[in-house]
């Protein structure tokens, strides 16, 4: 089969053809590259070897196989469709490509166990054959049974592809079934897990937040009644102030009236005249004293200067970005693992 058979009946020139396959090829190996750094700083950093990076390091392995099979690009096509390395790419393409999302799905499962079911993360490294089993083996059988099956009126399932060896463009329902309504599928499962693991995150914060604050408060007024309670303490003074604004000029210090001293003749029947901050509270005494004071104070005038527009809009947006700024740096965590 050669480029001009496929170009006239995929209404592709020759050229353009060999654009598409130089694309793919680039897109390909820059992949391959990046997936060997993923390996590389797996296991030469422990550091990074948690829960998550190691899904991460599985699901790579899938990636391998679909940049080999995208590398292979338009060279499976020129050997025909019945030759080895065009069915070598069209189950590269079948396994691989949708082995991707399938482990996507197992991470998000994995962090609904750990919320929901209280499993630990670690629990990971004693069930990752099972993982593996499911995430590789699914596609695996969907990939192999499409090789072996029987040819029908529409020729073999695999073909051509427009641009590569995959599921024949006769067979478009087989390409449904057992590909994008699968990828759909974990897609689907992966954005209900998410939002079911921020439900509990969020409600449980924030159920915590309030529980803390609780019981902040509660200790403050218990330690505010110890204070007050202080041995020797037996008096009550209260003391009126009366404040007066006055327009006049500015002075350095409040002026305090001290208060009218009493005749001698009336100290049996008048209230002392000592300061309050003459004595400590274990030497006050125990009558009950009434203390006058005015102030005076000018009033200032300050001069409002109205902001700019720009300023205006600057804060009305760092006011409408706050509310999207998440705090809590649990919530962050699971915000980023999310994405």
């Amino acid at each position: 089969m050669g480029n001009g058979q496929i170009a006239n009946m995929e209404d592709f020139t020759p050229q353009q053809i060999h654009v598409l396959v130089r694309l793919e090829r680039i897109g390909g190996i820059i992949s391959l590259v990046a997936v060997i750094f993923i390996f590389i700083a797996y296991s030469a950093f422990p550091k990074v070897r948690n829960v998550q990076n190691t899904f991460i390091v599985f699901a790579s392995v899938s990636n391998v196989g679909a940049s080999i099979a995208t590398i292979i690009a338009f060279d499976g096509l020129r050997a025909g469709k019945q030759s080895a390395l065009c069915r070598t790419q069209s189950f590269l393409f079948e396994m691989f490509m949708q082995s991707d999302p399938w482990w996507s799905m197992a991470m998000a499962i994995n962090v609904l166990l750990v919320f929901y079911f209280r499993a630990t993360p670690d629990s990971f490294s004693r069930w990752w054959w099972v993982y593996c089993l499911v995430c590789y083996g699914g596609p695996f059988v969907i990939a192999i049974s499409l090789l072996l099956a029987k040819e029908g009126d529409r020729g073999p399932i695999y073909g051509e592809a427009t641009i590569w060896c995959w599921v024949d463009s006769k067979w478009d329902d087989i390409r449904i079934y057992t590909y994008y309504m699968l990828i759909w599928i974990c897609l689907a499962g992966s954005l209900l897990c998410y939002g079911l693991v921020g439900f509990h995150v969020f409600r449980s914060r924030d159920r915590l937040r309030s529980l803390t604050a609780s019981t902040s408060e509660d200790a403050q007024i218990i330690d505010v009644t110890r204070n007050d309670e202080v041995d020797g303490y037996y008096g009550t003074v209260v003391t009126e102030v009366q404040i007066t604004s006055t327009s006049g000029a500015i002075q350095s210090a409040p002026v305090l009236t001290p208060p009218k001293r009493h005749p001698l003749t009336e100290i049996d029947t008048q209230t002392p005249t000592q300061s309050v901050f003459e004595h400590s509270p274990s030497h006050v005494p125990r009558t009950f004293g009434n203390y006058f004071s005015t102030v005076e104070s000018p009033i200032q005038k300050q001069s409002k200067v109205k902001p700019s527009p720009a300023k205006k809009a600057w804060k009305g947006t760092k006011r409408a970005a706050r509310r999207f700024v998440v705090a809590d740096p649990v919530k962050r965590a699971y915000l980023r693992t999310t994405v």
